[in-house]
């Protein structure tokens, strides 16, 4: 049975990863150039490694002196790994010497790798209870929580589950296909409908998912899907969107669908954002509060490209918009255009978490001195003389 695409993607992944961690592991293990018994031992090692990845070696040849190496039980796991993605049929001999071999390296890093390879393996030849009593919520991938759920449904244990797949169906990205035949469980018990549906859908675009956000949304009657297939538009294509809808007053959309396509023309294309606010907030989001957060949108991608006109949307912005994201922005964005007072003002009005920061405090120092507050800059900048960092150095 072939498994989920990310299964395999993390199959060819993973073991690249090892390769390269028992490299370097292997090498800072070994002692010096001139000690040629630990440099073929090292050698020894990694050739074996390297075939036990493709099923080779013979653990016969091993010898004392490599069983003995510190990262020998990565060759076993190796081996062990390559033998349960071939291993079919009930538990057998394989499974007990992964048992055996986990329960000996439990706490080592070398355990939960392996863990997994075993629970996809088992998953694999739907060997369920086993399954179950060796899941390890740590070990575990997205293919593997689902492959959980797929356990409980074979083997009845049903009590609670159609909250836990539900919680897992409203995943904000598309999950593996290890997870459909849960989900297939609650539409044959009706516990699908288009209300969760919808919800999904929704998740997906303010993640940004729009793509993946359409196929789902085809589960939905056309005037539920409609407005989210707007919101996947202005998503995919934002200032085309936005154009449709100043252009024609009649079409409906959603205010958070046109905020979050207003939000990410303005830090991918901030000037094009531009061009597009004062229509954009005199017709569509007109309310003091749609206004405030398209300002903010719009501060903040200007502020990105070090644009003059930054310090103009944030002065638009209602306090309650202004946290601490915005103020540090607002700060450089009045640094960059040497308006020290706004600057100070926005470093005062940070939280007291974010204003004690090394930076902040040095740039209150920066303020304070060219207000020619003498006496409180030298406490700004006193209170970094202790600390060891690029600030206190300046």
């Amino acid at each position: 049975m072939n498994r989920s695409k990310a299964r395999k993607s993390a199959a060819r992944i993973g073991p690249r990863l090892v390769w390269l961690v028992l490299l370097l592991a292997a090498r800072a293990t070994g002692q010096p150039s001139g000690d040629e018994a630990v440099a073929a031992l090292r050698a020894k090692f990694l050739d074996s490694y390297t075939a036990a990845q493709i099923g080779g070696g013979d653990p016969a040849d091993d010898g004392a002196a490599l069983e003995s190496y510190v990262l020998y039980p990565y060759l076993r796991a190796a081996r062990l790994g390559y033998a349960l993605a071939q291993t079919s049929g009930e538990w057998g001999a394989t499974d007990q010497d992964a048992e055996t071999f986990l329960r000996t390296h439990a706490t080592q890093p070398v355990a939960p790798p392996l863990r997994r390879q075993w629970l996809e393996s088992l998953a694999r030849r739907g060997l369920w209870q086993a399954f179950l009593e060796r899941y390890d919520t740590g070990a575990a991938t997205e293919a593997l929580a689902c492959d959980r759920l797929n356990a409980k449904i074979a083997l009845g244990q049903t009590s609670g589950l159609p909250a836990e797949i539900t919680e897992r169906w409203l995943t904000p990205r598309q999950l593996p296909h290890e997870c459909e035949a849960a989900f297939q469980w609650l539409r044959e018990h009706d516990l699908l409908d288009d209300a969760l549906v919808a919800e999904r859908v929704q998740a997906l675009l303010m993640s940004g998912q729009a793509s993946f956000a359409r196929v789902i949304a085809r589960r939905l009657p056309e005037a539920q899907a409609a407005p989210l297939r707007q919101w996947a538009e202005l998503i995919e294509k934002p200032a085309a969107s936005i154009d449709a809808l100043l252009a024609d007053p009649s079409l409906e959309v959603a205010d958070e669908a046109l905020l979050d396509g207003y939000a990410r023309l303005a830090r991918g294309a901030p000037r094009e954002a531009l061009r597009r606010f004062r229509a954009l907030t005199a017709t569509r989001l007109s309310e003091p509060g749609e206004t405030s957060q398209a300002a903010r949108a719009l501060a903040l991608g200007l502020a990105w490209d070090r644009d003059s006109e930054a310090l103009d949307y944030f002065a638009r912005i209602a306090p309650a918009d202004l946290d601490d994201y915005a103020f540090e922005w607002l700060v450089r964005a009045a640094l960059w255009n040497g308006d020290w007072a706004r600057a100070g003002d926005g470093i005062a009005a940070m939280s007291p978490t974010l204003r004690a920061e090394s930076a902040w405090r040095y740039w209150a120092g920066r303020t304070a001195e060219r207000h020619g507050d003498e006496a409180l800059a030298r406490e700004r900048y006193g209170s970094l003389a202790h600390d060891d960092n690029y600030y206190s150095a300046m």
